[in-house]
């Protein structure tokens, strides 16, 4: 027990002190890429291209999770999800549940079709 309670320490001080400021870190800069070197970080800089009032919004939402009981709550409500979830497809044989899941991909992939078979930017170089 003593190792498990040790590894468990290990694990909340990597995501309390690695994790959660890596994320964080990240989120701001994926705010700031729109503003620095557009043209180098075209990639990431997809927020750009939407007005003001809508980036702030988002940026807002993405910044909420790091605020500690709105942590908690979505940690709360996203177990009760997952286990609900996880109930739920427990009761279905897991053949039956990959037939189910092949079809209805089946579904969604013939309706988001591409008329271009281009992957990536080979678009942009025709």
């Amino acid at each position: 027990m003593g190792k498990n309670h040790i590894n468990g320490f290990k694990k909340e001080t990597l995501f309390k002190f690695v994790i959660i400021p890596f994320l964080f870190v990240l989120v701001v800069f994926h705010f700031l890429s729109g503003y620095l070197f557009p043209a180098r970080l075209w990639g990431i800089h997809h927020l750009y291209f939407f007005p003001l009032p809508f980036r702030i919004l988002w940026m807002l939402l993405a910044f909420l999770p790091f605020v500690p009981k709105i942590n908690s709550y979505l940690l709360q409500s996203l177990e009760k999800i997952v286990n609900f979830i996880q109930v739920s497809l427990s009761k279905i044989n897991r053949t039956t549940l990959y037939i189910i899941i092949s079809f209805l991909s089946l579904f969604v992939f013939w309706a988001f079709r591409t008329r271009l078979y281009l992957l990536g930017d080979g678009g942009m170089l025709i």
